[in-house]
């Protein structure tokens, strides 16, 4: 091994001007780790905002187990949502439809901390995830807003898809926050299916008896019913809702 020269040494020392020195650039391929900057825009759901600066090679790869953006409909041929949309009446075109319009959904019920499978689902139920009108009553659109409870909402935006997936997505977000706090002893899937429910008739009709939360909705079982058509927009294995928050159903 030959000895440093005088100016090496200095310069391991840092005590020699490097101005008229090379340049020294690092250039390690850090083994294309910097396309992890795109899943920045995690960053939007809350409590996952690590992912949100993006930035290249220190972001952590996404969740293999993840599932993909958007959900196929495939995933409605399940024996389990199947039934569901026999009890709805509904068939897999309105499974379909409300995939056509994922990212709207996405977009609402992200925004209001749901899970977008819950907001879809009550698309599915209401409407057939049809732009409609309730043909003996006032609700109006893909989530039949009642004109008449909510006269603050116009016919016009009770049909826009953005507006009133915004809205009802907002109304089961306020009525989840109110049964958590009156049923703390619920479990997710208890409070699940009581906000379903409570789309349907309201908060003040849910009892904390697990047993009878769908009791005097349509049906006796719009709850239930909603709780089997979110299987459409769930991943089968994982149980992750594609495009959700990791507080929504989505990945972590």
């Amino acid at each position: 091994m030959r000895e440093l020269t005088l100016e090496e040494q200095e310069l391991i020392a840092g005590g020699t001007d490097t101005t008229d020195l090379p340049e020294i650039v690092v250039t390690a391929d850090p083994g294309d780790g910097g396309g992890w900057g795109d899943w920045g825009d995690w960053g939007d759901y809350g409590d996952n905002g690590d992912y949100g600066d993006g930035g290249g090679g220190g972001d952590s790869p996404p969740d293999p187990n993840c599932a993909g953006s958007t959900p196929p409909a495939d995933w409605a041929d399940s024996p389990e949502v199947k039934a569901a949309l026999d009890t709805a009446n509904k068939d897999k075109a309105s499974v379909e439809r409300a995939i056509d319009g994922w990212n709207t959904v996405v977009a609402a019920a992200n925004a209001h901390g749901i899970d977008p499978a819950l907001l879809a689902a009550i698309g599915i139920r209401e409407s057939g995830f049809s732009n409609i009108d309730q043909p003996d009553g006032l609700g109006r659109g893909v989530f039949q807003i009642d004109l008449g409870a909510h006269p603050n909402v116009t016919e016009a935006q009770a049909h826009d898809l953005a507006f009133s997936a915004d809205y009802a997505a907002g109304l089961l977000a306020s009525n989840m926050a109110s049964l958590c706090a009156e049923f703390p002893n619920f479990t997710a899937d208890q409070l699940t299916q009581a906000t379903a429910a409570s789309y349907n008739f309201g908060v003040d009709d849910i009892s904390g008896n697990p047993a009878t939360i769908d009791v005097g909705t349509t049906g006796n079982n719009y709850g239930s019913n909603i709780m089997g058509l979110m299987g459409a927009f769930k991943e089968p294995a994982s149980g992750i809702t594609p495009g959700a928050g990791p507080d929504n159903g989505g990945c972590s």
